[in-house]
């Protein structure tokens, strides 16, 4: 069942009101204005800030997180794993290029809310299981060293994030445009696997 417009036009001008100022100093009135609605309106759709906010949260998290849980958990070869999760991951941070920095703030400021009901954490939790099982049967195999799960998605996810999150960093020393910066992402989608599969190697016998 689609969302009604006026729904929808309050979800984005949230996601825009939150990204820029956080949960804590966002007003649901200047949200109300930025959706072309009344205040009454908006806490008909939503009854709190807490609760309008929750739905934006969760859906970015979702966004950030599940898509690609559910490809690391799926039976795909580890290479072509590797490269789907990365290309996923950066397409979608560069359609929304402020959702890393957002989410990993606002977790930073509450980390309740990685047990919140509204977060399907489980079933995240057991897609990394499967990528980790995955992994341990490889190295069995010899195909590739013993590595901890854990280890390689701080490393895929911190490889993919922290450009985007040190952005403005980035940009000055490197004196790339937004444009620059984006095809420098895009580069990424081969060179993040390459990195990470050639980490993975069983080393040559000495």
């Amino acid at each position: 069942m689609e969302k009604p417009a006026a729904e929808e036009r309050i979800l984005d001008a949230a996601w825009n009101i939150f990204i820029q100022k956080g949960k804590a100093a966002a007003r649901m009135q200047e949200i109300a204005d930025a959706a072309g609605i009344n205040k009454a309106m908006l806490h008909y759709y939503f009854r709190s800030k807490d609760r309008l906010f929750e739905v934006v949260f969760f859906r970015a998290l979702e966004d950030l997180l599940s898509s690609a849980a559910v490809v690391l958990g799926s039976p795909m070869p580890l290479a072509p794993k590797i490269e789907s999760v990365v290309s996923m991951y950066i397409d979608s941070i560069l359609e929304r290029p402020a959702l890393p920095l957002f989410v990993i703030s606002e977790i930073q400021a509450n980390p309740g809310l990685l047990s919140h009901e509204a977060f399907e954490k489980e079933e995240i939790q057991q897609e990394i299981s499967l990528f980790g099982d995955q992994l341990r049967m490889a190295a069995e195999k010899g195909d590739i060293r013993r590595v901890e799960p854990e280890h390689l998605l701080m490393d895929l996810l911190g490889m993919i994030m922290l450009p985007f999150t040190a952005k403005s960093l980035f940009l000055g020393l490197m004196d790339w445009s937004d444009e620059e910066f984006v095809v420098e992402m895009n580069s990424r989608k081969k060179s993040i696997p390459a990195m990470l599969m050639a980490s993975l190697r069983v080393p040559n016998p000495v």
